[in-house]
């Protein structure tokens, strides 16, 4: 991850906040890392802002509860007509480096609350890993003013210079041999858990799992890293087998 600095040219710039947001989101996973490094390019002018340079800011967060240093500048914002007006002496968050910004951003969207933390505003944007729905709640839930907000951010930054790289997160393979192993639901009552076994087999999920464990016996050669691939060869059997 390159070094901050002040001066990063753009390519680097995006580098550097990508980094963070995917680390972020192997950690915390609160907000896609695409549409984080996008926000920081289009709120922050790729680090040049104002609030950016004297403010160590990459977002347009305002103070809003913070307990910590602010500046103040004055906020253009945009009326649901279209037409615009300024608020002047704007208190902003103010922070320590860049990464403290992208950092603080995260967990604004994770904790911001107008109700002592009844309601949580952003709810619908943790850990949702669909871009397009991540940028329209940032609008819809009122994060910006600007009407374009969505839109701006999928055309203009993420989809323009593929930000969902920075989505794609290392998977971790089982060792050779093994398989993870996902149990559905556990009981102390078997009779319990027998009725939620009829449940399954109604909705055809039994016959669906046992096929997998037969072709995992029957193919030792299959490739598990796809499970597209273990599907269709289950869905293939299980109709020649006429059990759907």
């Amino acid at each position: 991850m390159p070094a901050e600095k002040h001066d990063m040219p753009f390519d680097e710039f995006v580098e550097y906040v990508g980094e963070i947001a995917r680390q972020d989101w192997i950690d915390r996973k609160i907000i896609l890392p695409s549409v984080v490094v996008s926000q920081a390019i289009k709120e922050s002018a790729s680090g040049a802002s104002e609030l950016a340079q004297n403010a160590n800011t990459l977002f347009g967060i305002k103070k809003n509860g913070w307990a910590g240093k602010t500046y103040i500048k004055a906020a253009t914002e945009q009326r649901a007509d279209g037409s615009y007006y300024t608020v002047d002496n704007t208190e902003w968050r103010s922070y320590g480096s860049w990464k403290e910004s992208i950092l603080d951003h995260n967990t604004y969207i994770a904790e911001r609350s107008t109700d002592g933390g009844k309601t949580l505003r952003y709810r619908p944007i943790i850990g949702c890993e669909e871009y397009v729905l991540v940028c329209q709640y940032l609008q819809d839930l009122g994060y910006a003013t600007s009407l374009t907000y969505a839109e701006s951010l999928i055309n203009d930054y993420i989809e323009k210079y593929d930000l969902t790289r920075f989505d794609a997160v290392e998977d971790e393979l089982a060792p050779a041999g093994k398989l993870w192993v996902v149990q559905l639901r556990a009981y102390k009552s078997k009779n319990n858990a027998e009725r939620f076994v009829k449940r399954l087999e109604g909705m055809g999920i039994i016959s669906f799992i046992k096929e997998y464990m037969n072709l995992h016996r029957d193919l030792s050669d299959l490739n598990y890293d796809s499970i597209e691939q273990v599907a269709e060869l289950v869905l293939k059997s299980l109709n020649e087998k006429k059990i759907i």
